[in-house]
């Protein structure tokens, strides 16, 4: 075995047996021809809150090689609370997932086999090869398992002169992963249920919890709203993690928007390998606070005596699925005036009906303008121009015509200087 080749009774008058418990063999091979098991090759005595991962268990292929299993090669005495996950077990004769062989004084209880594969030729089994009177009950093997002459729980049994599954039932790898079917188990799906079995539902098989860790996950604090109940940002540990803890932390908050009452969250989404944690999820309060949101009104020009633009601004720090048209009522107004000059364009009644923001407004500049000599310019060489050249007549040509304008004609400025340059063409 691969912990130990024997495990007996003191001796033949004594009711004292050999006990291993809370011991385990992980990776490695055991090879034999007869009674070679994963933890223990031949046992008699009592075996309890042990398992095997990820083991080579080899009885080979000659005549003789017989009692192959994935924790222990021939049984005849006590197995409780005990599983053997991954690895191959192999032989000829009496080949089982949990023990090959499980004699009239042996027992199998509130175990699992979820190795790769099991291999055969005669009384192969998913938990025991062959049955001679011994007992299975509570006990359940991965249905996924491949091998020749796979097809129960137990190879052969003694008591039916052949294969049966009772006691020893046949699981998918979901059904292994599903409490509910373990029903009279000591197991949890909590953490700290002080159990002896622990299961992570929907992500591990049942785990041994004497070799789990304690872990305490708590999601609490504060954020700034993004328009998710997605919290798990804010999940502390009660130790620094290691890699053997898996998954994802997830956390949410009852709604995304800010509120005036903390929410109260409790986390999801982690579990463990056999040789990490117990995790524990304690609810915590979780507050979110308003985003910042700046409106900036975008700048404005019109030529006197023409009616003002729509006033229009931009935003910066919406969320999501947040737009203006639903948290904003409201417009912008600029500063009252309708001569040339420079006016600002104020927040006006412009109002944020969400209390997920916090708004900072920045002012725009709204500008009326002169009518200039260029459009006069442009709309006199426009007027010259035959009509079916107007639409056609580009920018350069303009530019040509302004040119020749200006040196045909005394056109002055405001202050009644000559214009000596042309200016650029407004159209």
């Amino acid at each position: 075995g691969g912990l130990a080749g024997y495990n007996a009774t003191v001796n033949a008058f004594s009711t004292a047996n050999g006990i291993i418990s809370g011991s385990f063999v992980s990776g490695g091979s055991v090879s034999g021809t007869s009674s070679v098991g994963g933890l223990v090759g031949s046992n008699q005595g009592d075996i309890g809150n042990s398992f095997v991962i990820g083991s080579g268990i080899s009885g080979g292929t000659t005549s003789v090689a017989s009692a192959v299993g994935g924790l222990v090669g021939s049984n005849n005495g006590g197995i409780i609370n005990t599983y053997a996950s991954g690895g191959s077990v192999s032989g000829r004769n009496n080949v089982g997932g949990l023990a090959g062989t499980n004699d009239f004084l042996g027992s199998i209880s509130f175990s699992y086999a979820n190795v790769g594969s099991v291999t055969g030729i005669s009384n192969v089994g998913g938990v025991v090869g062959n049955s001679y009177q011994g007992t299975v009950a509570n006990t359940y093997w991965n249905t996924a398992l491949t091998g020749g002459n796979l097809t129960n729980g137990i190879g052969y049994d003694f008591l039916v002169n052949g294969p049966t599954g009772v006691g020893a039932a046949g699981l998918s790898a979901a059904g292994l992963k599903t409490m509910l079917n373990f029903s009279g188990w000591d197991i949890a799906n909590t953490g700290g249920a002080v159990a002896t079995w622990r299961i992570y539902e929907g992500f591990t098989m049942p785990l041994l919890t004497s070799f789990l860790r304690p872990l305490e996950v708590t999601v609490a604090g504060s954020r700034v709203y993004n328009g998710t109940t997605d919290v798990a940002s804010l999940a502390t540990y009660s130790v620094a993690p290691d890699a053997t803890l898996l998954g994802t932390p997830v956390a949410n908050t009852a709604s995304s928007n800010v509120s005036v009452t903390p929410y109260v969250v409790t986390s999801s989404g982690l579990f463990s390998t056999q040789f990490g944690y117990d995790i524990s999820y304690i609810a915590g309060s979780i507050t979110i606070t308003p985003a910042p949101l700046t409106v900036v009104a975008n700048s404005q020009n019109k030529v006197l005596g023409t009616p003002d633009p729509l006033l229009t601004y931009m935003t910066y720090g919406l969320m999501l699925n947040d737009s203006a048209a639903t948290i904003f009522s409201g417009q912008l107004l600029r500063e009252v005036g309708d001569t040339i000059g420079t006016y600002s364009i104020n927040q006006g009644n412009l109002t944020l009906l969400s209390s997920n923001y916090t708004m900072t407004y920045v002012a725009g500049t709204f500008r009326i303008l002169a009518p200039t000599v260029v459009q006069e310019i442009t709309q006199m060489s426009l007027q010259s121009a035959p009509a079916e050249d107007a639409a056609t007549t580009s920018e350069e040509e303009e530019k040509k015509k302004s040119a020749e304008l200006l040196a045909e004609a005394a056109i002055v400025d405001d202050s009644g200087q000559p214009l000596s340059d042309p200016l650029p063409v407004c159209r």
